[in-house]
């Protein structure tokens, strides 16, 4: 290619009117081409350019180990959570446990003093038991909406440790400059 046209792409390139390929080509052209004196210094500056570019590659092993970091901290975020869904049910079963015992002792009865239930009684205990079978029904069928929200959560927690990562690389980047 001749220099002066080598000359109007490097002129485009500073201009930031270059496309990928474009470039791609100018790297080339300027890398093979020899004896062109008028164009020393620009060859000299992108044989510079590749030589950082090369050096600034990212180590092989690097996504595997952001997927890890990425999989560690999700798991305790996972465990974390779950733990304490753990913990508030053990101590609701817990209280619900003291209070059904205390109820008992204070209210022992044998069976002969105990009455039979009237109509009214048997039926508010059918409803009881219908409502809460419903309500137990209705429960379960929301936690699965529930696990979607999880999915999604887990999402936005990939995302952030990727933001933190972005952030470290540009804060090593700037302090590099």
């Amino acid at each position: 290619m001749e220099p002066d046209n080598i000359r109007r792409l490097i002129d485009k390139y500073y201009t930031g009117e270059t496309s990928l390929e474009e470039e791609i080509r100018l790297r080339e052209l300027l890398n093979s081409e020899e004896g062109l004196p008028e164009l020393e210094n620009e060859q000299d500056i992108f044989s510079s350019l590749e030589q950082q570019r090369n050096e600034s590659d990212p180590p092989e092993e690097l996504e595997a180990e952001l997927t890890e970091m990425i999989n560690k901290k999700w798991m305790s975020t996972v465990r974390n959570r779950f733990r304490t869904s753990l913990k508030w049910s053990l101590a609701a079963a817990a209280g619900l446990a003291i209070i059904l015992i205390s109820y008992q002792q204070l209210n022992r009865t044998t069976p002969e003093n105990i009455p039979s239930p009237t109509r009214e009684e048997q039926e508010a205990f059918s409803k009881t038991k219908q409502v809460l079978t419903y309500l137990s029904g209705t429960m379960n069928a929301e936690c699965s909406k529930l696990d979607r929200l999880n999915t999604i959560n887990k999402g936005f927690a990939s995302l952030n440790d990727l933001n933190i990562i972005d952030q470290s690389i540009n804060t090593y980047k700037t302090e590099e400059k």
